[in-house]
């Protein structure tokens, strides 16, 4: 995995700066006052989590398995996604979102321009199928045919109650990386998968049709509902430019420049080598994560 790194990076943040001039045109940047006593109560100081960018052509060169059950599934043009990150954006976005119990449906408003937030909505935007099974992932999933034991006993070898990434093998570590940092993002480090992300492997494992934007839409009604890092900036920019909102205030003058990917040298494999040549192996980002996450132990949402 010493190139993972490379095809698997964090996706530049775009602060947003104030437009210069004498005149500003004014625009409503909240769907009433409550959305504003949101933003300012719980959004207006939260922490973005870096949108994660991945290079399809690496993985497909590499032979990995699981990007084949996502181009079966039609997820290729989300994995896709290549915006610029605006945190202010992301930020109002949040604060505007209204959830229908029901329907698992929102109004949103970016910058004036009104849409209702929905899986059909999602799937144009996006460009990815609107069908496949719709999980609650807000709990245990249990169904006929899956067992979470019985899963976790096929992926690491043995019964365990817990899966542990470090004891996946390489091509079950990229689908879970894939669906924890890119499809249902939680925090900004490596995980271990929890009940949700255990089931949606399960089922993509099976070359069973998973519907994109209704987990899309679960895990933005879960994180509005939780004090976790902001997440999907690269697909509110792009739901923004879909409904035509002006993002100049904050993307500033031009755009953010790509970042390149950010390759860390492991001192474990450099020490006491001198200065690292080109084929020095690289512990890649998803690696460290790895190791730190079993060092610090976190709580972990609920989904």
């Amino acid at each position: 995995m010493s190139s993972i790194s490379r095809a698997l990076v964090k996706r530049k943040s775009s602060e947003e700066t104030q437009p210069t001039g004498s005149r500003v045109t004014r625009v409503k940047l909240f769907d009433g006052p409550e959305a504003k006593a949101r933003f300012e109560k719980a959004f207006k100081e939260r922490n973005c989590s870096p949108a994660r960018e991945i290079n399809l052509d690496f993985f497909y060169k590499e032979e990995f398995r699981c990007f084949e059950m996502f181009k079966f599934n039609g997820w290729e043009p989300f994995l896709s996604l290549k915006e610029t990150v605006c945190p202010q954006l992301i930020r109002e976005f949040y604060s505007n979102l209204s959830f229908d119990p029901d329907t698992l449906e929102s109004t949103i408003l970016i910058r004036g321009r009104p849409a209702v937030l929905s899986r059909d909505f999602l799937s144009e935007v996006l460009q990815v199928p609107n069908h496949g099974l719709c999980p609650d992932l807000a709990g245990d999933i249990i169904t006929e045919t899956y067992s979470k034991g019985e899963y976790i006993k096929e992926l690491v070898g043995k019964e365990s109650s817990v899966c542990h990434v470090s004891m996946l093998i390489e091509d079950n570590r990229i689908l879970f990386h894939i669906i924890d940092q890119v499809v249902m993002p939680r925090l900004n480090k490596a995980n271990d998968p929890n009940n949700a992300e255990l089931f949606v492997m399960w089922y993509l494992s099976r070359y069973l049709k998973v519907n994109l934007p209704h987990i899309n839409l679960s895990h933005m009604k879960h994180i509005c509902q939780s004090s976790h890092e902001l997440v999907d900036g690269m697909v509110i920019t792009r739901i923004a430019k879909y409904i035509k909102a002006g993002l100049s205030q904050y993307e500033g003058k031009g755009k953010a420049k790509k970042r390149s990917p950010s390759v860390r040298k492991s001192a474990r494999l450099t020490k006491g080598k001198g200065k690292p040549s080109e084929k020095t192996v690289v512990l890649s980002d998803l690696e460290e994560e790895e190791a730190s996450s079993h060092t610090e132990k976190d709580t972990p949402p609920p989904f």
